[in-house]
């Protein structure tokens, strides 16, 4: 009946990438003569894990509206934390955009060292061009990385004011459906500026004419 203490039996391999909070268990045998016995350890792996929170948009250079608008040069503040165990070291943001008209100043951001469970902002300059049409979206892609760790996140991004106002004569600035007995049309007989003006179908009673637009809120 005694114990005996051995150092340095050997090294454990652990993946580059393992996910924050792994558990994984080691089968330990030992052998004494004819005697054996075996015992399980469980270790728990800590790792980083970046997150992306929110982003707002500085326009302080521009009309102070909170917004991206034509010919604007603003500063995207994004916001995210290491919901992770670990330091991570040596983080850096990444973005691009597969459209023109949207330009990013620096498409990598070093970010540094971020603690376990704390905060970071990385500020992203961006310039629209001055003839961009209100109410284009612009897709950004994010990679936040930390050694062999990357969360990738998209943001969709409008650049002005999509406003309707019927002066192309017809519905095609936006996709307008039609819905009931009479479908709506462009007249410019009354405008309430402009030229044009959309007008429901001469409907009579119990009838209905509808214009509908559909749109994805951001």
């Amino acid at each position: 009946n005694s114990t005996q203490h051995f150092d340095h039996l050997g090294l454990i391999d652990i993946a580059d990438k393992i996910p924050d909070q792994t558990i994984f268990t080691l089968d330990l045998t030992t052998y004494v003569g004819d005697i054996t016995h075996t015992t399980q350890k469980s270790f728990l792996a800590l790792a980083p894990h970046l997150q992306f929170t929110d982003y707002s948009i500085d326009d302080s250079q521009g009309d102070h509206n909170g917004f991206v608008d034509p010919g604007e040069r603003v500063v995207m503040h994004i916001n995210g934390k290491n919901i992770g165990h670990a330091q991570a070291p040596g983080t850096t943001i990444t973005v691009t955009c597969p459209e023109s008209g949207l330009h990013i100043e620096e498409t990598t951001i070093e970010i540094g060292e971020v603690e376990a469970a704390a905060d970071f902002t990385a500020d992203l300059m961006l310039t629209a061009d001055e003839d961009i049409i209100g109410g284009t979206i612009f897709h950004l892609d994010f990679d936040l990385t930390t050694g062999a760790y990357t969360t990738h996140f998209s943001l969709a991004l409008a650049v002005g004011v999509a406003t309707e106002t019927f002066e192309s004569g017809d519905f095609s600035f936006l996709e307008w459906e039609h819905m009931g007995d009479l479908h709506w049309f462009v007249t410019d007989e009354e405008a309430h500026s402009g030229t044009y003006s959309a007008r429901s179908g001469a409907i009579d009673d119990d009838e209905v004419s509808k214009l509908l637009v559909y749109a994805d809120i951001l």
